[in-house]
C-alpha cells in the first residue's frame, strides 16, 4: 500500500461504518448493539473493538485490558488503527498511552467529564487510567496510535527529556496526583505533520523490515515538531500547584543524573535540604527517593537490554550499581524477572 492507497481506505466507510451510519439507535440501545455485535463473526467483532464495546452498559468500570491491543511478548510496541466512524462512544480508560490525530474533520469527545471539540489537525495525548471517550459521529477521520507506557517513557528518556510542555506532561502522568491530565495541540491543519502520520501508519500496515523502528522514530518526529512548532498552542487541563514547576525539575534532573544521583547532589545543586528534596521528589512522582532511583534505574536497564548486547555486569555499572548482584535482585524485585529472563523474553 503506498500514501495514496491509504488516503482512499482512510475516506472509504467500512460495510461496519455503513451499518452504524444507517442504524443511529446502535449508538443509544445497548440491547440492539448486542444483537448486532452478536451475529458478527468473531473476527470482524474482535477488530472493531465490539466485545469491549459492548460492555458501554456501565461504562465508568470500563478498563480497556492492554492484552487485547498489545502483544504481551513485545516490549516495546506502538499500535496504530482508525477509529471506527458512528460507533458507540464508551467511556473507558485504559493502562497505556493514546493518541490520537484528527485527520480530517470535527467531533465531540469527552475526558474525566470535561467536554471538548477536536478538529483536523488537533493532536490529543491521553495518559494510563484517564477517562474518555471519542464521539465520531460523523464523516471525521481519526488515527489511534496507542503507546505502550515502557515505549512512551523511553522516549522521553532518550529523546525528548528536559524543560519542555512534553517532559512535563510526561512527569504529571506518573504521578497518582495528575487525575485531570492530558494534553492537546492545535496545529491548525499542518500538511506535513499529516504526512508524517500517514508514513507512520503505513509503516505499521505493511509491516517491512524494521518497520517497529521506523514507526518509533517517526513518532518521536512528530512529538518534536509538536514542541517546535506549536508550544504556544497546547492545552493542559492539569492543575497547577505551588512549588510543582520546581518538583518537575527536581524529578527531570534525576532522570538526566540517574547513573550517579544522590540526595547530596541534588542538595548540592538547587541549595534546598535533603528532607526538603525528598519530599518534593515523593510530591511527584508518589515515591520514597530511593524507590523513585530504583525504578528508573530499572528502567534504563531495560533498554540496554533490549537494545543492546552488554554484558549484565556491564549494565548494572551503566546504571549506577557497583554490585551486579544487588542490581540483579533489584531487577527481580521491580519485574519479576532476571535480567537475562527479561532479554531472552523480548526477543
Amino acid at each position: 500500500m503506498d500514501i495514496n492507497e491509504l488516503q482512499r481506505k482512510l475516506h472509504q466507510y467500512t460495510e461496519v461504518e455503513i451499518f452504524f451510519r444507517d442504524h443511529p439507535e446502535l449508538r443509544s440501545n445497548a440491547k440492539a448493539f448486542h444483537k448486532y455485535v452478536s451475529k458478527l463473526p468473531a473476527a470482524v467483532a474482535e477488530k472493531y473493538l465490539f466485545p469491549l464495546v459492548d460492555s458501554y452498559i456501565n461504562p465508568q468500570e470500563t478498563t480497556f485490558p492492554v492484552s487485547y491491543f498489545f502483544d504481551s511478548n513485545n516490549y516495546d510496541e506502538i499500535t496504530i488503527n482508525q477509529h471506527t466512524r458512528y460507533s458507540p462512544p464508551v467511556m473507558h480508560n485504559h493502562d497505556f498511552y493514546e493518541l490520537f490525530f484528527v485527520y480530517e474533520g470535527e467531533f465531540h469527545q469527552q475526558i474525566n467529564h470535561q467536554d471538548l471539540v477536536m478538529r483536523t489537525g488537533d493532536v490529543c495525548i491521553i495518559p494510563p487510567g484517564i477517562y474518555h471517550s471519542l464521539d465520531v459521529d460523523n464523516y471525521s477521520i481519526v488515527i489511534n496510535v496507542l503507546i505502550q507506557k515502557e515505549t512512551f517513557q523511553n522516549i522521553f528518556f532518550n529523546d525528548l527529556h528536559g524543560d519542555n510542555v512534553l517532559s512535563n506532561f510526561y512527569l504529571q502522568t506518573v504521578s497518582s496526583k495528575a487525575l485531570s491530565n492530558f494534553v492537546v495541540f492545535h496545529t491548525n491543519g499542518d500538511l506535513g505533520l499529516m504526512k508524517i502520520f500517514l508514513e507512520m501508519y503505513l509503516e505499521v500496515l505493511n509491516q517491512q523490515k524494521y518497520y517497529t523502528k521506523v514507526v518509533k522514530s517517526k513518532l518521536v518526529v512528530i512529538l518534536v515538531k509538536l514542541l517546535r512548532d506549536y508550544s504556544d498552542q497546547v492545552f493542559n487541563p492539569a492543575p497547577q500547584r505551588q512549588n510543582e514547576t520546581l518538583e518537575l525539575k527536581i524529578v527531570s534532573y534525576i532522570e538526566n543524573h540517574i547513573s550517579n544521583v544522590s540526595l547530596d547532589l541534588l542538595a548540592d545543586h538547587f541549595h534546598y535540604s535533603k528532607q526538603v528534596l525528598s519530599q518534593y521528589v515523593k510530591n511527584q512522582s508518589g515515591l520514597s527517593f530511593t524507590k523513585f532511583i530504583q525504578r528508573y534505574r530499572v528502567q534504563n536497564a531495560k533498554q540496554f537490554l533490549t537494545q543492546t548486547d552488554m554484558k549484565v555486569k556491564d549494565i548494572a555499572t551503566a546504571v549506577g550499581y557497583s554490585s551486579s548482584e544487588h542490581f540483579i535482585r533489584l531487577f527481580k524485585k521491580e519485574t519479576g524477572k532476571t535480567p537475562t529472563e527479561f532479554r531472552q523474553g523480548s526477543k
